[in-house]
């Protein structure tokens, strides 16, 4: 079993050379994997709270989890939306990953 950190880059190097459009693969329970290792829809989630956590804060993540709104209507509230949502977690991507949560 691969950690976090592998799976990530397993990410960043997929996306770097594909044309996937993230908000297409939400589903958690759709079978999209890279290298049949990486689920694609797991990764998506873990850098939207990756990222909300980062930028906003963990009390904030845990607002957007507990969110009985609609998906995108709850994202679009931390700056993600069906038109940037591929391109905003190719930059979380990009940089180090969170090693803990801000409080």
């Amino acid at each position: 079993m691969n950690d976090y950190s592998w799976h990530r880059k397993k990410t960043a190097a997929y996306l770097n050379d594909s044309t996937l459009n993230l908000a297409e693969h939400l589903n958690p329970y759709e079978r999209l994997y890279i290298e049949n290792e990486t689920s694609i829809p797991y990764m998506i989630g873990a850098l939207i709270c990756e990222r909300t956590n980062r930028i906003y804060g963990k009390e904030k993540l845990f607002e957007l989890l507990n969110s009985k709104k609609e998906l995108w209507e709850s994202l679009e509230k931390f700056g993600l939306s069906k038109n940037n949502i591929t391109e905003e977690l190719k930059k979380e991507l990009k940089r180090p990953p969170s090693l803990y949560m801000k409080s």
